[in-house]
This record gives structure tokens, sequence and C-alpha cells, in this order.
């Protein structure tokens, strides 16, 4: 069987927003991580710099996605209201990417799928060395007793 190859999920992908440059990386069609924080990165917000990074979810069937739910989708230091305008922002310039990029989503979904059946096949790899281990260590243990009880005679 060839060997199936890892494939990256599209990431790295640069958008602008009323706040800033945010990066987005979209794992699979249901999931994208915004990401305005690190090495330098943020937001602007009232003439102060913010770092952000949320993760959004896809709403229902729809093409647009929005805040992930759960307490710590949203990492980011500024005042609530700022957090929600920066957020909001980002909201808008995703939708507006995807819209534009459907494609994109069927190719984090591929890469999701592929890479699944990449770790899917290593554990299959893994399991056929196991079982091949255990062949031998079960001929080995047979040989023993039948030496064991040869010797007993």
């Amino acid at each position: 069987m060839a060997k199936r190859e890892w494939i990256w999920y599209p990431q790295n992908i640069e958008l602008h927003t009323s706040c800033g440059s945010v990066f987005i990386s979209i794992t699979d069609s249901k999931h994208i991580y915004c990401d305005a924080s690190g090495n330098g990165k943020s937001l602007e917000f009232r003439g102060k710099r913010y770092p952000l990074s949320v993760h959004l979810s896809r709403v229902g069937t729809e093409l647009r996605f929005d805040v992930s739910s759960g307490t710590s989708s949203i990492y980011c230091g500024a005042p609530r209201t700022y957090v929600t305008k920066m957020v909001e922002a980002v909201i808008t310039a995703v939708n507006a990417h995807i819209f534009h990029n459907p494609h994109l989503l069927l190719d984090a979904d591929i890469a999701d799928a592929n890479n699944e059946l990449v770790r899917r096949e290593e554990e299959l790899e893994e399991a056929v060395r196991a079982a091949e281990a255990a062949r031998v260590a079960h001929g080995l243990a047979a040989e023993r007793l039948a030496h064991a009880k040869a010797a007993r005679k």
C-alpha cells in the first residue's frame, strides 16, 4: 500500500479587519481559528493594541461563522466591550472571505479526512506489528511448553 501523506489544512491566511490583520487557520468546514496574538500580532481598538485569538464555528449549514460555544473560545485582555467590537470585526472579515472562497472549507475537510486516514493507517500498521510480535511470542511459548512436557516424560 502506498504511504499516504499528511496534508496541511488552509492556514496562516491573512485577513484585514477594521482593527488590523488577523491570521486564520481553517481546520475543517466547521471550525476556524483566528489569531492576532504573539509574534508582534495584535488588533487595535481606540488607539491601543490588544492580542486576540478566537475560535469560530459554522452556524448550522449556512456559509457563516460565529464565536464557538464555551468560555475558552476567546482570548483577549481588553475590556469586554472592546473585545466584542474586535471579535465582530474578525467575524465580518472571516465571513466575507469564506463567502468569496468557499473552496477553502472543502480543502480543510479534505485535509482533515486525509489526516484522519493517515492516523488510522498508522494505528493499523502498529496493530499489525503488535500482532506479528504476539504471534512470534505465542510460538516461542508453545515451543517452551512442548520442551517442558517432553522433559517431564
